[in-house]
């Protein structure tokens, strides 16, 4: 009976083993499906939040780069606006802004490119290009040479060639040709956008010993005469000191350059009677020339003088 009872005992033991064992294998894989998802969970958790924490940084980014930009603007637009001042450097004087270097950064042109052109100059990043020719230039300060000073009256000459353009279509009478009504016109507003408070209104001699006519004009922008080219207390001693580069932008346009020296030729406000279809000009050389331009040859470049008012 006793031994009956043992093994009735064991049996039951073994029984309930089992069904432990055959529980054990049913919860199991639920334990293992359990773990799985919760491994998912952590790595959609963290991947989630690598993906806030990197949105935030270029969020971060995005911000600094916008709020360089602005100080960029800012500043740019600043020295825009300082370049309407005339400011005196030694023999120079910085004031007003042309177009002159070209622009040929890639990048740089393909977004010229998309903008809309007003009057040929589009506005980027607080500066203006010009087009011309299918290209882009940037406007850069024009620096002047200084050629007199009384108090704070200057004299000024443009220290490059801004640009070409004709005499006029066919007469030599600068009181009436297309030249001075294009500087007092067209590039001085382009030139002085802000406005040409600081310049001078000059009565320009046109007396016979000038211009070979009699009429006297009150300009703003104005041409040297042949005799001003001449005037050593100007500076102008030598065929050097009368020799000047065209800039890229002026070259774009049509005008000439002289390849063995790089220097172009320019227009002076001075003619002769005689000579109804010719005005003075400076060659590539330094000299003064009269009868190898007519005055309608618009490969002449414009050399632009003007007397300001500066700081004391």
């Amino acid at each position: 009976k006793e031994l009956e009872e043992e093994r009735n005992r064991h049996q039951k033991e073994l029984e309930e083993a089992r069904r432990a064992s055959e529980s054990a294998k049913k919860d199991s894989p639920k334990s293992e499906e359990a773990l799985r998802k919760e491994a998912e969970e952590k790595v959609r958790r963290d991947l989630l939040r690598e993906k806030m924490e990197k949105e935030a940084r270029e969020r971060i980014l995005a911000e600094e780069r916008a709020k360089k930009e602005a100080e960029e603007r800012a500043r740019r637009e600043t020295e825009a606006r300082a370049h309407f001042v005339p400011r005196v450097e030694g023999k120079y004087v910085y004031f007003g802004e042309y177009p002159q270097s070209e622009a040929k950064e890639e990048n740089l042109v393909a977004r010229l490119k998309s903008l809309q052109s007003k009057d040929g100059v589009v506005s980027l990043d607080g500066r203006r290009y010009a087009l011309a020719k299918g290209r882009y230039f940037l406007f850069e300060p024009i620096r002047w040479r200084i050629l007199g000073r009384k108090g704070n009256e200057v004299l000024l000459l443009s220290d490059v060639l801004l640009d070409d353009h004709r005499f006029d279509a066919r007469s030599n009478k600068y009181a009436k040709s297309e030249i001075r009504e294009w500087l007092n016109g067209e590039f001085l507003k382009m030139a002085f956008p802000s406005g040409d408070e600081h310049i001078i209104a000059s009565s320009v001699d046109n007396s016979t010993m000038t211009t070979s006519r009699r009429r006297n004009t009150t300009d703003k922008v104005f041409l040297l005469s042949d005799l001003d080219y001449y005037n050593a207390s100007y500076g102008f001693s030598d065929y050097s000191s009368r020799q000047c580069s065209p800039t890229d932008y002026a070259r774009a346009k049509g005008a000439y350059m002289d390849s063995s020296n790089g220097n172009g030729r320019y227009w002076t406000r001075s003619s002769e009677p005689n000579y109804s279809g010719y005005a003075w000009y400076v060659n590539s050389e330094g000299r003064l020339e009269l009868l190898k331009c007519l005055v309608s040859f618009d490969t002449v470049c414009v050399r632009p003088s003007l007397r300001v008012r500066v700081a004391k």
